[in-house]
Parts: structure tokens; C-alpha cells; sequence
């Protein structure tokens, strides 16, 4: 399902509301809508959620994430399959950004000086003394500031909207015991 809408118009909820529910009567899961960029929305099978915008891709020169798409919607080699596997692995890319994000915000929040500490204070104790470790500890202030990167930012906006449905979800809570797990073993290597 493609909505097309006039290239100078701005963007409006009620555009992507009025998608959905063209694509819910036609029982489509994806659906393009064209206008000041082109936003993508993916209804996952089984799932009783509203469709998630998987891609809003500006109007760009060389833009990546177009070509991408047009790889996959281009009327000769186009299939059925490629376009799921095309909405799935945005979702996975979705789910992975907003995973990071979780533990970005985790490591520059209030829990992040001990995260920190916590993890620096294994890596020394593995070839020193708590004695060695203590004195270094005592002698650290640990804290950690997000870059200001566009892409993390940029996503932020595009993904706020509306929230992904639980089954394209991934149920792993991070914890500060996860990840050091995981960056402790990354400091030994």
C-alpha cells in the first residue's frame, strides 16, 4: 500500500493514521507513505498492534537507506520474502538502538559511576591487589556524557511515536550484572 501524499506537505499523524487503516482494510503489512520523505510501517503477522514505522528516509542524494529500499521494492526481482526480510531486519535494527539507548542512558545516569567503577575495579583485581585496587579506586572519579551523535538523536524522534509491539520486543532486561559481564570480559582480551 503506497499513500501518496504532496512532496511540500508537512508531515501529519493523521496521514499515518489514515495508512493504517487502509492497510488494516486490505490486511497489508507494510505500507509506504510518500510525502516530505518517504516513511515505511510494518504490521507484524500475529501481532495486534499497530503497525511500526521501520524507515523514515528523507528526500537525499546517495541516501543509504533509500537505496536499500529500492533494491527490495524495484518492480523486476521484487518478492514478497525480500520485503518481510527487509521490515524484520529494520525492526531488529530498531529493537538494537533502543537496547543501546537503554544502556547509554543507564551508564551517563546517576548508575553509571558505579557501573563504571565497578567494572574498572574487576580489570584491576585480576592482576593486582585489593590492596593495589583500593588505592586506585580511591584516587578515581568515574562519570560518563553521551555523544551528541545525529543518528542517535534522529531515531529518537522517528521511533517515539509509537512504541514497538511486545512480540517484536526483545525481553532481555539489561542490568549493570549483564553488561559487566560482558565488558569485563572485553577488558581482559
Amino acid at each position: 500500500m503506497i499513500e501518496l501524499k504532496k512532496p511540500s506537505a508537512n508531515f501529519i499523524a493523521r496521514n499515518t493514521d489514515l495508512l493504517i487503516s487502509y492497510m488494516r482494510l486490505l490486511k497489508l503489512n507494510c505500507g509506504v507513505l510518500l510525502g516530505d520523505s518517504v516513511r515505511v510501517f510494518y504490521d507484524a503477522p500475529n501481532d495486534k498492534s499497530d503497525p511500526v514505522e521501520i524507515a523514515n528516509i528523507p528526500f537525499e542524494e546517495d541516501n543509504t537507506d533509500g537505496t536499500k529500499l529500492l533494491d527490495v521494492i524495484k518492480h523486476d526481482g521484487f518478492t514478497q520474502q525480500r520485503l518481510v526480510e527487509y521490515c524484520e531486519n529494520r525492526l531488529r535494527l530498531i529493537d538494537a538502538r533502543r537496547n543501546a539507548d537503554r544502556i547509554v542512558e543507564m551508564i551517563c545516569g546517576d548508575a553509571g559511576h558505579d557501573f563504571i567503577a565497578e567494572t574498572v575495579r574487576k580489570a584491576i583485581l585480576e592482576e593486582n591487589s585489593e590492596e593495589i585496587a583500593d588505592l586506585v579506586m580511591d584516587a578515581m572519579l568515574f562519570s560518563a556524557k553521551r555523544k551528541d551523535l545525529p543518528h542517535a538523536i534522529l531515531h529518537k524522534k522517528r521511533l517515539a511515536s509509537r512504541p514497538l509491539p511486545p512480540s517484536m520486543r526483545l525481553e532481555d532486561k539489561i542490568t549493570t550484572e549483564s553488561i559487566l559481564g560482558t565488558q569485563t570480559k572485553k577488558l581482559r582480551a
